[in-house]
């Protein structure tokens, strides 16, 4: 991670790791080794570059069970295991999967992460949204529910505006949004904004 940050300085934000509180990204996720990763990577690009802003967590929107861990429960492992300073700001992917866009499953989570932060007197930093998106056609091996492309436009609008808005009970603490995806590509069908 050092060499990375000194062999390419205009890089600002770094993500450490992709969804290490689910069995498919981390083998038996760990709070103890996400922590211990994110610690040691986070010395040595700051080491390398002192104003990248560092992201941890960048969690699966997934419930504690089967060898996963929320979000916010895994945030409390990171903690106990002495990550509080090992990150500027932290991300999960909020995806609404098929919750109606009424009730805001992924920004509940948001507010279940904020919880956990503020508990340890962390709650200056933001928290992102580097992955989100809603499927217009049926993803393979995902069990999701399919929009319209109109529907997934109106998701889009009203969530985006939502996380940025805090019409559902933020306070301000939200960073960047990252759609996933911008345009369809084949991979992941359905995900993209533009078809053509």
């Amino acid at each position: 991670a050092g060499k990375v940050a000194q062999q390419y300085p205009d890089i600002k934000y770094f993500a450490i790791w992709n969804e290490a509180n689910i069995a498919n990204y981390w083998g038996t996720p760990s709070y103890s080794e996400y922590s211990s990763l994110l610690c040691k990577a986070y010395a040595k690009i700051k080491a390398a570059n002192p104003k990248a802003i560092i992201i941890g967590g960048n969690f699966a929107p997934a419930g504690t069970g089967g060898g996963n861990f929320s979000p916010d429960t895994f945030m409390l492992g990171m903690y106990g295991n002495g990550a509080r300073d090992c990150f500027d700001a932290v991300s999960h992917h909020p995806y609404q999967w098929d919750a109606p866009i009424t009730e805001p499953y992924g920004f509940q989570t948001t507010n279940r992460i904020r919880d956990v932060m503020v508990a340890f007197a962390d709650g200056g930093k933001k928290i992102w949204a580097n992955e989100i998106g809603f499927p217009s056609k049926r993803p393979p091996n995902y069990g999701l529910f399919v929009l319209t492309e109109q529907q997934q436009a109106d998701y889009v609008d009203i969530y985006l505006n939502n996380w940025w808005y805090q019409s559902w009970g933020s306070y301000g603490f939200t960073g960047p949004w990252l759609q996933f995806k911008l345009f369809e590509n084949g991979d992941d069908p359905g995900f993209g904004l533009v078809t053509a």
